[in-house]
């Protein structure tokens, strides 16, 4: 876990080979950092409170 791409309050999973986990497509899956914004935002995650 490490701070998130796009923002530093989130957290993005780095896989030991350097790929992230992801989300596209409604599919979790692991790639590699492209520079974009996209891949930013769909490897950063948040925690929330849950609402119930």
């Amino acid at each position: 876990m490490v701070t998130g791409l796009a923002a530093p309050n989130g957290y993005s999973l780095r896989a030991a080979d350097g790929r992230y986990l992801r989300h596209s497509g409604w599919r979790a899956r692991l790639g590699a950092d492209d520079g974009t914004a996209g891949f930013r935002d769909d490897s950063s995650f948040t925690a929330v409170t849950a609402w119930s």
